[in-house]
């Protein structure tokens, strides 16, 4: 994986773990989470870059938090803000409340969260974009951690 995304995804794991530490409603889990229209859902070891990026991500989160990724290829001509928008309108009327303190756009690598609950049980998640590839199409991460 090139360094630059590695350094976000450390970076977005950083402030995801500081945000979870500041401030939670019933949890939710992530299949209660819509899927971007069409996305593939691909399996541990179907991807070698989905796989980094989760492992970066997982590896950077705090054994405090209990975390579930799922991993997607999107269609070839999906963009960082089609996949934006759609899960921010998604996740409007669910209590989720957008995090700026995650947001991290570049050509590389992109990445968003929402915050939901209350002080004492919160959740976060966690939206990793990495644009296609010269084999490979759009992928898109998926991460939702709890307290």
């Amino acid at each position: 994986m090139h360094p630059i995304r590695t350094l976000a995804i450390l970076a977005s794991a950083a402030v995801l773990l500081l945000v979870l530490t500041a401030c939670g409603a019933q949890p939710v889990a992530l299949t209660a989470i819509p899927v971007f229209p069409e996305a593939v859902e691909l399996q541990p070891g179907a991807s070698a870059a989905a796989d980094s990026m989760a492992e970066s991500l997982l590896g950077a989160v705090s054994a405090d938090l209990n975390g579930t990724i799922r991993r997607y290829r999107l269609p070839a001509d999906s963009s960082w803000q089609a996949v934006e928008r759609f899960y921010a309108d998604a996740l409007e009327d669910g209590g989720w409340q957008a995090a700026e303190e995650l947001r991290s756009v570049s050509e590389r690598f992109s990445s968003t969260g929402w915050l939901r609950g209350t002080a004492e049980r919160e959740q976060v998640l966690l939206l990793s974009y990495l644009p296609a590839g010269a084999d490979e199409t759009p992928l898109l991460l998926v991460a939702l951690f709890s307290e």
